[in-house]
């Protein structure tokens, strides 16, 4: 694996947060009635601290999309549809309330994968599942939030290996990984009291 650093500074500031330690889960869930029948909530398993989305929907600021505790709330209207329905919730959940920056930076980090065999066919085979995982990597949620695998390129098939009893066959996917690399505000400060001691 090699690691190259990006443009921007060691130490740029890389966003704000309003709250710390967070896990991005996702489960899925159904609006229904409330007590008042112009709100829709779901219950999800966890606190929400967060809603980074729903998959099949787009709120509007009528909508008046809210949460609290482990219950999402938008207004009826215009919204009947939804009830009974299945989604997939993807939020926010595990953390503390708070305020801070978050200070880092990005680095390219690149992943060669290569496949072998002695057989061609066979090497076509491993190289159609490499072109599979790729494709369901790009579907994850770490891959939406946490990674972006922006580049990826895929050698020649080739002979490498030709000396032997009989020649092994090759062909190597190239991974380029954009991460960002960073720290809370405080935890730098608190680091380099160490570092200074």
């Amino acid at each position: 694996m090699k690691d190259s650093k990006r443009d921007g500074s060691l130490g740029s500031v890389t966003g704000n947060y309003d709250y710390i330690a967070s896990n991005l889960v996702n489960e899925y869930g159904e609006f229904q009635y409330g007590e008042d029948e112009d709100k829709l909530y779901m219950k999800l398993s966890n606190p929400i601290n967060d809603l980074s989305h729903i998959e099949g929907i787009e709120f509007s600021e009528e909508d008046n999309l809210s949460f609290e505790d482990s219950y999402l709330t938008i207004n009826a209207n215009n919204n009947e549809w939804l009830v009974g329905e299945s989604f997939n919730i993807h939020y926010y959940t595990g953390g503390q309330k708070a305020h801070g920056i978050s200070y880092g930076y990005q680095s390219a980090e690149r992943v060669g994968i290569t496949a072998l065999s002695t057989n061609i066919d066979t090497l076509r085979c491993l190289d159609i599942i490499l072109k599979t995982i790729f494709i369901i990597m790009r579907e994850s949620k770490d891959e939406q939030f946490t990674y972006n695998l922006s580049k990826s390129d895929f050698s020649s098939l080739k002979e490498m290996i030709s000396d032997g009893d009989r020649p092994v066959y090759a062909r190597t996917l190239n991974l380029t990984y954009i991460v960002t690399h960073s720290v809370e505000y405080n935890s730098a400060y608190e680091l380099s009291k160490l570092i200074t001691r």
